[in-house]
C-alpha cells in the first residue's frame, strides 16, 4: 500500500472514524483504524462492534492495499503535521511509514485480515433529511434516554416515520422527550425502530451543514450517509413503550414564563440543589409568580421568584432541576409553557405556542 494525500483530508476522516472506537476494547484490533487504498481513494473504517463509521477521501494511490493502525497514535500524529501533502507507505517490515518534509515516522499496526468485516446493508427503506435538522432533532431527545442496561429498549431513541412526519422520542421512565418534524418523504409504509442513544449522540457530533443525510433502514441495522461518511449501527430489539398514555390530559395550572429568566434562576438554585440530588420546589401562584426554591441545606438555601402568566389554581411540585435544565436548554423560543397537576401527575414542558416539542418530567415524592 502506497499513497499520497492531503493532511487535512486524512485528519478529518480520522476524527470522524475515531468516534466509533472505545477505549476499553478487549480485542486489540478494535483500537485500530482500517486504512484501505483503492480506486484513487482512501477509505478509513472504525468499529466497536456496535457501530461502524467509514470515511473516505481522494488520494494519489500508487499501490492498493490495506492495514490497521492504532487510532489514538495515528490521529495524534497526523494532527501535528502541516496542511500539506504527506506520503504513506506500508513497509515490508509491517510498519506504516508516514513522510512529510523532514518528518519521517513509522507506526506499528495489525494486518487488515484481523479487522472485523463491516457488513453490507440490504436496505428496506430510505429517506433523506437535512443534516442540521437531524442534528437538532437528536439533541432535543437523546438526553432523556436511559443509561440503565436492565431495560435495553429504554437506552435507545425511538425513530418513527408515518407519512411525512418524522418523530424521535426517548425516555428513562422518569422523563420523556418527543420531537416532531415534517418532511417531504416518499414512503409507502410507516417505520418504527429503536436506535441506540450512543449511536445518535455520536452521530450528532459529526453531522452538520445544509446537505441531506440519507437514512437507510434495514432489518437489524440503520445507516446514515452524507458527503464522504457512512455511519452504521445495530438496532435495539424490543417494543418502545406506548408513552401517549402517560401524557397528562389536563392540568391544574398553565404557566407562561421567560425562558432566559427561568434558566438563570435555575442556575442559581443548582448551586444548592446538588445536596438534595437536584430536587427543587416549583410553585405557581395565581398572583402571577413562579416560585422556585430549595430546602434548607448545610451550605444554605436559595429562592427565586419570576413574573409569569399563570392560568389556574395554585400548585406546587417537587422536581429534578437537572431534568428541567436539559429540556430548557433545547427550547428555542423566548417563552416556555409549563403545565402542572396534582401530586404525581407528570409536569409538561414545551415551547410556547409550539406543539412539535413535548417533554414531561415525573414529580418527585
Amino acid at each position: 500500500m502506497k499513497f499520497t494525500c492531503k493532511q487535512k483530508d486524512f485528519l478529518t476522516s480520522l476524527q470522524n472514524v475515531s468516534k466509533a472506537i472505545q477505549s476499553n476494547n478487549t480485542l486489540p484490533v478494535l483500537n485500530n483504524i482500517l486504512i484501505k487504498a483503492e480506486n484513487g481513494q482512501i477509505i478509513l473504517s472504525g468499529t466497536n462492534l456496535e457501530i461502524a463509521i467509514q470515511s473516505s477521501f481522494k488520494a494519489k494511490v500508487d499501490n492498493e492495499g490495506a492495514f490497521t493502525i492504532p487510532a489514538k497514535i495515528l490521529t495524534s500524529y497526523i494532527s501535528l503535521l502541516k496542511d500539506e501533502d504527506l506520503k504513506v507507505q506500508l513497509e515490508s517490515t509491517g510498519d506504516l511509514s508516514i513522510q512529510q518534509g523532514i518528518s519521517d515516522t513509522k507506526i506499528k499496526g495489525i494486518p487488515a485480515e484481523e479487522f472485523p468485516i463491516i457488513p453490507k446493508i440490504e436496505k428496506e427503506n430510505e429517506i433523506e433529511l437535512p443534516a442540521n435538522e437531524l442534528k437538532n432533532l437528536i439533541s432535543k431527545v437523546v438526553f432523556a434516554a436511559s443509561v440503565n442496561p436492565s431495560r435495553p429498549v429504554l437506552t435507545g431513541v425511538l425513530f418513527e416515520i408515518d407519512g411525512d412526519e418524522v418523530k424521535l422520542a426517548a425516555t428513562d421512565s422518569y422523563r420523556l422527550s418527543e420531537v416532531k418534524f415534517t418532511a417531504k418523504l416518499k414512503l409507502e409504509n410507516s417505520i418504527k425502530t429503536v436506535v441506540p442513544s450512543k449511536t445518535m449522540f455520536e452521530l450528532s457530533k459529526i453531522i452538520s451543514g445544509e446537505k441531506n443525510v440519507k437514512v437507510l433502514f434495514a432489518k437489524n441495522q440503520i445507516v446514515f450517509e452524507w458527503e464522504n461518511v457512512k455511519f452504521i449501527s445495530r438496532l435495539i430489539e424490543g417494543i418502545f413503550p406506548d408513552y401517549k398514555a402517560i401524557l397528562p390530559a389536563s392540568s391544574n395550572v398553565k404557566v407562561e414564563v421567560s425562558l432566559s429568566e427561568l434558566i438563570l434562576a435555575l442556575k442559581k438554585l443548582s448551586i444548592f440543589a446538588v445536596e438534595k440530588s437536584g430536587s427543587i420546589h416549583m410553585s405557581a401562584t395565581n398572583d402571577g409568580i413562579l416560585h422556585l426554591f430549595t430546602e434548607k441545606m448545610a451550605s444554605g438555601e436559595s429562592s427565586e421568584k419570576i413574573s409569569a402568566k399563570v392560568d389556574g389554581k395554585n400548585t406546587k411540585v417537587l422536581i429534578n432541576i437537572n431534568y428541567l435544565m436539559d429540556i430548557l436548554n433545547n427550547i428555542d423560543t423566548e417563552k416556555t409553557q409549563i403545565e402542572m397537576g396534582e401530586k404525581l401527575i407528570p409536569v409538561l414542558i414545551k415551547p410556547l405556542n409550539k406543539n412539535n416539542y413535548t417533554n414531561i418530567i415525573m414529580p418527585l415524592r
